[in-house]
Protein backbone atom coordinates (compact mmCIF):
# COMPACT_ATOMS: atom_id res chain seq x y z
CA UNK A 1 0.00 0.00 0.00
CA UNK A 2 2.86 2.37 0.63
CA UNK A 3 4.43 1.58 -2.60
CA UNK A 4 1.47 2.41 -4.30
CA UNK A 5 0.57 5.52 -2.21
CA UNK A 6 4.29 6.86 -3.45
CA UNK A 7 3.72 6.02 -6.67
CA UNK A 8 0.25 7.99 -7.00
CA UNK A 9 2.10 10.68 -5.58
CA UNK A 10 4.83 10.68 -8.19
CA UNK A 11 1.97 10.47 -10.80
CA UNK A 12 0.03 13.32 -9.57
CA UNK A 13 3.41 15.51 -9.34
CA UNK A 14 5.06 14.51 -12.99
CA UNK A 15 1.13 15.54 -14.12
CA UNK A 16 1.69 19.33 -12.39
CA UNK A 17 5.23 19.70 -13.98
CA UNK A 18 4.06 19.51 -17.47
CA UNK A 19 2.28 23.24 -17.05
CA UNK A 20 5.93 24.27 -16.98
CA UNK A 21 6.63 26.92 -18.90
CA UNK A 22 8.40 26.88 -22.16
CA UNK A 23 11.58 29.37 -22.12
CA UNK A 24 10.87 31.94 -24.52
CA UNK A 25 13.37 34.06 -25.96
CA UNK A 26 14.33 37.24 -28.08
CA UNK A 27 15.04 35.94 -31.30
CA UNK A 28 14.94 38.76 -34.05
CA UNK A 29 14.75 42.23 -33.27
CA UNK A 30 15.16 46.06 -35.36
CA UNK A 31 14.69 49.43 -33.87
CA UNK A 32 16.66 52.53 -33.64
CA UNK A 33 17.15 55.54 -31.11
CA UNK A 34 14.94 58.06 -31.22
CA UNK A 35 11.23 58.70 -33.66
CA UNK A 36 12.48 58.81 -36.57
CA UNK A 37 9.19 58.45 -38.96
CA UNK A 38 5.92 56.56 -38.87
CA UNK A 39 3.41 54.97 -41.93
CA UNK A 40 -0.11 54.96 -41.79
CA UNK A 41 -1.85 51.59 -41.37
CA UNK A 42 -5.31 51.98 -42.27
CA UNK A 43 -8.43 50.50 -44.28
CA UNK A 44 -6.24 51.55 -47.82
CA UNK A 45 -3.23 50.46 -46.82
CA UNK A 46 -1.33 47.55 -45.25
CA UNK A 47 1.94 47.51 -43.64
CA UNK A 48 4.63 44.37 -44.36
CA UNK A 49 8.15 43.76 -42.94
CA UNK A 50 9.45 40.22 -43.82
CA UNK A 51 12.33 38.81 -41.19
CA UNK A 52 14.35 35.55 -40.92
CA UNK A 53 14.03 33.41 -38.18
CA UNK A 54 17.06 32.92 -36.35
CA UNK A 55 16.19 29.87 -34.07
CA UNK A 56 14.23 27.28 -34.26
CA UNK A 57 11.10 26.95 -32.46
CA UNK A 58 7.49 27.61 -31.78
CA UNK A 59 7.17 31.33 -32.52
CA UNK A 60 4.27 32.87 -30.04
CA UNK A 61 4.71 36.60 -29.36
CA UNK A 62 5.53 39.32 -32.07
CA UNK A 63 5.69 43.13 -30.94
CA UNK A 64 6.01 45.94 -33.01
CA UNK A 65 6.26 49.40 -32.44
CA UNK A 66 2.81 51.30 -32.95
CA UNK A 67 0.46 54.01 -31.56
CA UNK A 68 -2.56 55.54 -32.97
CA UNK A 69 -4.80 59.19 -33.37
CA UNK A 70 -6.68 60.28 -31.14
CA UNK A 71 -9.83 59.12 -32.64
CA UNK A 72 -9.16 55.54 -33.55
CA UNK A 73 -11.69 52.68 -32.45
CA UNK A 74 -11.34 49.98 -35.20
CA UNK A 75 -9.15 47.13 -33.79
CA UNK A 76 -5.46 46.28 -35.55
CA UNK A 77 -4.68 42.75 -37.25
CA UNK A 78 -1.41 41.55 -37.29
CA UNK A 79 -1.16 38.25 -39.72
CA UNK A 80 2.07 36.58 -40.52
CA UNK A 81 2.53 34.94 -43.89
CA UNK A 82 4.98 32.87 -45.71
CA UNK A 83 7.14 34.13 -48.86
CA UNK A 84 8.21 33.08 -52.44
CA UNK A 85 11.39 32.99 -53.91
CA UNK A 86 11.55 36.80 -54.51
CA UNK A 87 10.83 37.07 -51.12
CA UNK A 88 7.51 38.69 -50.90
CA UNK A 89 4.50 36.96 -48.66
CA UNK A 90 2.30 34.40 -50.65
CA UNK A 91 0.71 31.92 -47.67
CA UNK A 92 -1.65 33.12 -44.61
CA UNK A 93 -0.29 31.30 -41.89
CA UNK A 94 -1.51 33.52 -38.40
CA UNK A 95 -3.30 35.91 -37.01
CA UNK A 96 -4.39 38.30 -33.71
CA UNK A 97 -5.83 41.10 -33.09
CA UNK A 98 -5.79 44.34 -30.60
CA UNK A 99 -8.64 46.58 -29.71
CA UNK A 100 -7.26 50.37 -30.17
CA UNK A 101 -7.45 50.40 -25.85
CA UNK A 102 -5.07 48.11 -26.22
CA UNK A 103 -2.59 50.67 -28.00
CA UNK A 104 -0.56 53.78 -27.46
CA UNK A 105 -2.41 56.72 -28.18
CA UNK A 106 0.18 59.51 -29.04
CA UNK A 107 3.35 59.35 -30.29
CA UNK A 108 5.99 57.84 -30.29
CA UNK A 109 5.48 53.98 -31.04
CA UNK A 110 5.71 51.94 -27.88
CA UNK A 111 6.49 48.14 -28.71
CA UNK A 112 3.02 46.47 -28.40
CA UNK A 113 2.80 42.47 -28.34
CA UNK A 114 0.68 40.12 -30.49
CA UNK A 115 0.63 36.76 -29.19
CA UNK A 116 0.16 33.48 -30.77
CA UNK A 117 0.45 31.58 -28.01
CA UNK A 118 -2.86 29.84 -28.16
CA UNK A 119 -1.39 28.32 -31.70
CA UNK A 120 1.90 29.02 -32.05
CA UNK A 121 4.30 28.77 -35.28
CA UNK A 122 6.75 26.15 -35.68
CA UNK A 123 9.70 27.79 -37.20
CA UNK A 124 13.31 27.21 -38.11
CA UNK A 125 16.40 28.78 -38.82
CA UNK A 126 16.62 30.54 -41.86
CA UNK A 127 12.76 31.11 -42.80
CA UNK A 128 11.76 34.27 -44.58
CA UNK A 129 8.21 35.26 -43.26
CA UNK A 130 6.23 38.49 -43.38
CA UNK A 131 4.63 40.77 -40.63
CA UNK A 132 1.44 42.54 -42.13
CA UNK A 133 -0.52 44.76 -40.00
CA UNK A 134 -3.97 46.04 -41.64
CA UNK A 135 -6.95 47.81 -40.18
CA UNK A 136 -10.26 48.96 -40.88
CA UNK A 137 -9.54 52.26 -39.81
CA UNK A 138 -9.87 55.24 -41.73
CA UNK A 139 -7.40 57.49 -43.46
CA UNK A 140 -9.27 60.27 -44.46
CA UNK A 141 -8.56 63.80 -43.38
CA UNK A 142 -8.42 65.24 -40.49
CA UNK A 143 -6.44 61.54 -40.30
CA UNK A 144 -7.59 61.00 -36.85
CA UNK A 145 -8.55 57.26 -36.89
CA UNK A 146 -5.50 55.47 -38.25
CA UNK A 147 -2.67 53.49 -36.29
CA UNK A 148 0.72 54.02 -37.54
CA UNK A 149 3.98 52.17 -37.55
CA UNK A 150 7.09 53.11 -36.52
CA UNK A 151 10.56 52.82 -39.09
CA UNK A 152 14.06 54.05 -39.32
CA UNK A 153 17.57 52.42 -40.53
CA UNK A 154 18.01 49.47 -42.24
CA UNK A 155 17.53 45.49 -40.81
CA UNK A 156 19.31 43.42 -42.41
CA UNK A 157 17.49 40.28 -43.16
CA UNK A 158 14.32 41.15 -44.31
CA UNK A 159 12.65 44.64 -46.21
CA UNK A 160 9.56 46.46 -45.52
CA UNK A 161 6.47 47.32 -48.07
CA UNK A 162 3.61 49.32 -48.24
CA UNK A 163 0.80 48.00 -49.83
CA UNK A 164 -2.03 50.40 -51.16
CA UNK A 165 -4.02 50.82 -54.08
CA UNK A 166 -3.19 47.50 -56.21
CA UNK A 167 0.53 48.51 -55.16
CA UNK A 168 3.45 47.08 -53.61
CA UNK A 169 5.94 49.84 -52.55
CA UNK A 170 9.54 48.72 -51.79
CA UNK A 171 10.25 51.22 -48.61
CA UNK A 172 14.07 52.63 -47.55
CA UNK A 173 13.55 51.99 -43.87
CA UNK A 174 12.55 49.09 -41.93
CA UNK A 175 9.79 48.64 -39.24
CA UNK A 176 10.59 48.10 -35.80
CA UNK A 177 9.59 44.74 -34.56
CA UNK A 178 10.73 41.95 -32.44
CA UNK A 179 9.87 38.38 -32.63
CA UNK A 180 9.64 35.84 -29.75
CA UNK A 181 10.60 31.86 -29.82
CA UNK A 182 10.04 29.10 -27.65
CA UNK A 183 12.58 26.85 -27.64
CA UNK A 184 10.29 23.85 -26.19
CA UNK A 185 13.09 23.69 -23.00
CA UNK A 186 10.58 23.33 -20.59
CA UNK A 187 11.32 25.66 -17.37
CA UNK A 188 9.60 24.18 -14.34
CA UNK A 189 7.68 26.64 -12.12
CA UNK A 190 9.91 27.04 -8.49
CA UNK A 191 6.52 25.79 -6.52
CA UNK A 192 6.63 22.55 -8.71
CA UNK A 193 10.10 22.16 -8.65
CA UNK A 194 9.88 21.66 -4.66
CA UNK A 195 6.52 19.95 -4.85
CA UNK A 196 8.49 17.43 -7.28
CA UNK A 197 11.14 17.22 -4.91
CA UNK A 198 9.04 16.26 -1.68
CA UNK A 199 7.49 13.77 -3.76
CA UNK A 200 10.77 12.09 -4.68
CA UNK A 201 11.75 12.17 -0.95
CA UNK A 202 8.54 10.79 -0.05
CA UNK A 203 8.77 8.27 -2.46
CA UNK A 204 12.09 6.99 -0.70
CA UNK A 205 10.77 7.08 2.26
CA UNK A 206 8.01 5.29 1.91
CA UNK A 207 9.20 1.90 -0.40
Amino acid sequence: MKRIIGLFVLIVLLNLSRSASALLVLDQEHTAPGFTGAFAVASDRTEIQTFTVGITGLLEQVDVAIYHNSDAFEPITMSLWSTDINGLPVGFLRSASLPASSVNGFPPGVFTPFSFSSNPLSVKSGDLLAIELNSNASNDAPFTQRYLWNHAEQYADGKAYTFTAGQLTLQDDDFHFRTFVSTGAAVPEPATFLLFSLGGLFFRRRI
